[in-house]
């Protein structure tokens, strides 16, 4: 029964450190008609954001706009680029719009709104494993 609530504590606070970003994660963006489809992501630091074109000519490009004066600062990719995919890693927290070049006075535009996760560095890690391996359930040989 000890052995079962030590587990069951281990769990729980396994749980609560992991809330945040200890793996960083691809989102997928369609490139299609004169949309970005889920053009609004919210992500943490360290993940992906990949662009993948479905047809047409279109730019994924960094800012607010056309006439921005950081337009194309982060990235500026278009279609005639070969693989028809893009990928971005977005590090720092912020709010980072974008926009097709083409299709911007249509409203094909996107945010990306990234926030800090909470990652567990080696050490934590490697304590909360040690937990694991110590309280675990053992097979009883019978």
């Amino acid at each position: 029964m000890r052995i079962w609530i030590a587990a069951t504590i281990s769990a729980c606070i396994l749980s609560l450190v992991l809330i945040g970003s200890v793996h960083a994660e691809t989102h997928v963006v369609k490139v299609r008609d004169l949309v970005f489809d889920d053009d609004e992501l919210h992500i943490q630091t360290g993940d992906t954001v990949r662009w993948e074109w479905e047809g047409g000519t279109h730019t994924v490009t960094s800012g607010t706009g056309p006439s921005a004066p950081d337009v194309g600062d982060l990235f500026d990719v278009d279609s005639d680029f070969g693989d028809q995919v893009f990928e971005y890693v977005f590090d720092d927290a912020g709010t980072f719009p974008y926009f097709c070049r083409f299709h911007f006075a249509s409203g094909m535009t996107g945010t990306i709104e990234v926030t800090e996760g909470t990652p567990v560095d080696a050490y934590t890690w490697g304590k909360i494993k040690k937990i694991f391996d110590t309280t675990a359930p053992r097979q009883l040989d019978r």
